[in-house]
């Protein structure tokens, strides 16, 4: 049996949807292509090390607060030209200067800050040298986070970028 309904049933107010906003999405303009890190930019034999590299990590250190003061605009286009490939600097210098024009009318930056640097042997060759690392680096710059991932490989005693890529 049913009971006969004395009250009219209960209105529901119904509120327009509001219009959803897509989540943020890192404008990521990736310097290489993605999976390029696999091979080395250098040819067989060039640049092998010797004995007396620097340790990689202040280099991945400097390197990526170099590269995010550039993309802040603290700091004007340095000589990074000689730590990296030149396809590498030439795509960093397009973006560094899609960044100004986008933020032109922002407040100064300040100095970038290395919050932690990870270093780690990706090849490694007989007699105690590396053939190549990778990096990641975490860089603070006033505002934000950022991470930078980056792949290093020596030349002529020295340590020089062959893949970038930053968040």
């Amino acid at each position: 049996m049913s009971a006969p309904l004395s009250q009219s049933p209960k209105m529901i107010k119904l509120a327009p949807k509001r219009p959803m906003t897509p989540p943020p999405t890192r404008t990521q303009i990736p310097v290489l292509r993605p999976g390029c890190a696999a091979r080395s930019k250098l040819r067989p034999n060039q640049g092998l090390p010797t004995p007396k590299m620097p340790h990689p990590r202040p280099w991945a250190a400097n390197i990526a607060k170099t590269v995010i003061e550039l993309l802040t605009g603290f700091r004007p286009t340095s000589p990074l030209s000689q730590w990296l490939l030149p396809e590498i600097h030439g795509a960093l210098l397009n973006r560094v200067e899609m960044a100004r024009r986008l933020n032109k009318h922002a407040a100064p930056a300040k100095s970038a800050r290395v919050v932690s640097a990870h270093v780690k042997a990706v090849q490694a060759i007989k007699g105690g040298g590396l053939q190549a690392v990778e990096a990641a680096v975490v860089v603070f710059d006033g505002k934000k986070s950022r991470a930078v991932a980056l792949r290093l490989e020596p030349l002529h005693g020295r340590w020089v970028t062959t893949a970038l890529e930053i968040g």
